[in-house]
């Protein structure tokens, strides 16, 4: 299984998603194929938020990791949760 590029991820000032060491992970859109000069305020604030989502992927998984690990789920449906993203995160799923 392929591992992702290590975290912290940020997002920076251009809405793009960098490792800690500027290295490119994700230039992010607002979802839709409209071009650049189209997007309006809700497009861009979209994208920022988009942005902001996948820069904190691998703080995410690992606190979901450590949860995982360290925490009684005595919630069924919390636990499949919880199961469902690590697996999806990492593949397994």
């Amino acid at each position: 299984m392929t591992q992702h590029t290590p975290g912290p991820w940020v997002a920076n000032e251009h809405d793009w998603v960098e490792s800690a060491a500027g290295g490119p992970i994700a230039d992010v859109y607002e979802g839709s194929h409209q071009p650049p000069s189209t997007w309006d305020v809700k497009a861009l604030s979209t994208r920022t938020a988009n942005a902001r989502l996948i820069a904190a992927a691998p703080d995410m998984l690992e606190a979901l990791k450590l949860v995982w690990k360290n925490v009684r789920i005595e919630d069924a449906e919390a636990g499949m949760a919880v199961a469902k993203a690590i697996a999806k995160a990492t593949g397994a799923a």
